[in-house]
C-alpha cells in the first residue's frame, strides 16, 4: 500500500479528478500529467478512466483514516482499492471499475456471492470529487474483474463447491449463475447464514467444510474428541447411536450402521450384518445354530427344529420325506415299506406273466431280451429300492407288450 505521490501532487489530487475519457488510461497517467506541469481545468466529478466503465463503490467511512483502514482490510479478497472523497463529506472505498456491458449483472452476482457488501453500488463519479489514497501498483489495471486476489477468491469458492459436488463448472474465477446456485446450495446444505461479506477466514472455513463436511470449528472439535475426522462419519455415527469412532469403524466394517444391531449381532456371535439379517429372517437367534443349519442346507430355524426331531440323520432324506408329506422318519419308513411290499408283489406277478408268455410264444423275436430283463427283475425283487424295482418292472412290461 502507498500514498499516491508527493505532498504537492497529493494535495492537488484531493481536489481534482480524472480527465475526460481518452486523455488518460489510468490514474498514473493522470498523475504524470500533473507532475509534468500541464494545465488542467478542475472537472466537476471524479470519473473512471474509461467512459464505458463504472466505479465499484463497496463502502464508505466518515474519516479518511477509517476509510483507508477499511480499504486495506479488503485487500485479501478484493485486491487493490482506492479511497475517494465524496461531495457529502464521507470517504468512499472503491474497488476499481466494472465495464458497462456487464456492470449491473456482475454487481448483482458479486452481492449474491457476498464478495462485496450488499449496499455496494456503481458510480460514474458524479458524487466523488477527489482521490485521497490508493494501493494500485504503477501500470496496474483498474478493472476489478481481472484483479488476482478477487479471481483467487472466486476460484477457491468454485473449488470448494466442486469438492462438495455442488458445482460442475470450470474453476476459472468467472462468476455467473452456476457459481451462485452452487453457493446457495452450500448455504442450504449446511444451514448457514452468510455474513456481511466473504473474508479470508470465512473462505478458509468454507474450504474446511468442503474438506471434512463439518459446519463449524465447534462441531469439528467435538467430532475429533471422539476420534472422527469427517462430518459424514460423525453424523452417521451419532444417528446410529455410536459414541466413538473406533466402535463405529468396527461396526461399519461388518456392515452395521446402528449400535443396537451391532451389539446384538456381536453378543449372538455373528460376523457380519448380512449373516445377522439372514439369520433373523430365518428365525435364528444364535450364530452357531444358524451356521449348523446352513451345513445341513437348512434355511430356517423351524426347519432345523423339525429335522432334529424327525429322526433323520441325512438332511437330504429329511427334505425328500418332507416333499412327500412326512415330518418324521418312522412314518416315512412305514410308508416306504408298504410301497416296497407292493412293488415286490407287482414284480412277482409280472415275472409269472413273463414266464407264461415265453412258454406260449417260444418263437417270439425278442425272446432273449425278455428273458434277460425277467432275470434282472427277479434279482431286484429282494432289493430295498422301490423306485429301482418299479423301473425294472416297467421295462419288462414294455417288452411284453411290444
Amino acid at each position: 500500500m502507498r500514498r499516491v505521490c508527493s505532498v504537492g501532487v497529493a494535495a492537488l489530487l484531493a481536489v481534482v479528478c480524472l480527465p475526460a475519457a481518452g486523455s488518460a488510461s489510468s490514474l498514473f497517467d493522470f498523475i504524470q500529467i500533473i507532475q509534468n506541469g500541464q494545465q488542467m481545468t478542475r472537472p466537476m466529478a471524479f470519473r473512471p478512466p474509461q467512459s464505458n466503465a463504472f466505479w465499484l463503490v463497496v463502502s464508505s467511512r466518515p474519516t479518511e483514516g477509517e476509510a483507508i483502514a477499511l480499504a486495506q482490510s479488503y485487500a485479501p479478497t478484493l485486491g487493490p482499492t482506492l479511497v475517494v472523497h465524496s461531495r457529502n463529506g464521507v470517504f468512499a472505498v472503491v474497488a476499481g471499475t466494472l465495464y458497462q456491458d456487464k456492470a449491473k449483472s456482475n454487481l448483482t452476482t458479486l452481492k449474491e456471492l457476498y464478495i462485496i457488501p450488499q449496499d455496494s453500488f456503481l458510480s460514474r463519479g458524479d458524487g466523488l470529487d477527489g482521490l485521497v489514497w490508493m494501493s494500485y501498483q504503477r501500470g496496474a489495471s483498474f478493472d476489478f474483474a481481472t484483479q488476482p486476489n478477487y479471481l483467487r477468491v472466486v476460484q477457491r469458492l468454485q473449488a470448494a463447491m466442486s469438492k462438495l459436488g455442488l458445482y460442475s463448472g470450470p474453476v476459472d474465477g468467472l462468476i455467473g449463475p452456476t457459481t451462485v446456485k452452487a453457493f446457495r446450495a452450500y448455504l442450504a446444505r449446511f444451514d448457514l447464514q452468510p455474513g456481511d461479506v466473504l473474508t479470508d477466514y470465512s473462505l478458509a472455513e468454507i474450504e474446511r467444510n468442503a474438506g471434512d463436511g463439518f459446519h463449524s470449528d465447534q462441531e469439528r472439535n467435538a467430532a475429533r474428541a471422539l476420534g472422527f475426522t469427517d462430518a459424514q462419519s460423525f453424523n452417521d455415527a451419532r444417528s446410529g447411536g455410536f459414541s466413538s469412532a473406533s466402535a463405529f469403524a468396527q461396526a461399519k466394517s461388518m456392515g452395521f450402521m446402528t449400535q443396537r444391531d451391532y451389539e446384538a449381532a456381536l453378543s449372538a456371535g455373528f460376523r457380519s450384518r448380512n449373516e445377522y439379517e439372514s439369520a433373523q429372517t430365518g428365525g435364528f437367534a444364535a450364530a452357531d445354530e444358524y451356521r449348523a443349519a446352513l451345513q445341513f442346507g437348512i434355511q430356517t430355524r423351524a426347519e432345523l427344529v423339525g429335522y432334529r426331531a424327525s429322526g433323520f440323520s441325512d438332511p437330504a432324506a429329511y427334505r425328500d420325506a418332507k416333499q412327500k408329506g412326512f415330518s418324521d422318519k418312522a412314518s416315512y419308513d412305514k410308508s416306504e415299506a408298504r410301497k416296497l411290499k407292493a412293488a415286490r408283489a407287482a414284480a412277482t406277478a409280472l415275472l409269472s406273466d413273463a414266464e407264461t408268455f415265453l412258454k406260449l410264444n417260444p418263437q417270439t423275436s425278442n425272446l432273449v431280451e425278455i428273458a434277460g430283463q425277467a432275470a434282472a427283475l427277479n434279482a431286484q425283487v429282494q432289493t430295498d429300492s422301490t423306485d429301482a424295482l418299479n423301473s425294472s418292472a416297467q421295462r419288462l412290461s414294455n417288452l411284453l407288450m411290444a
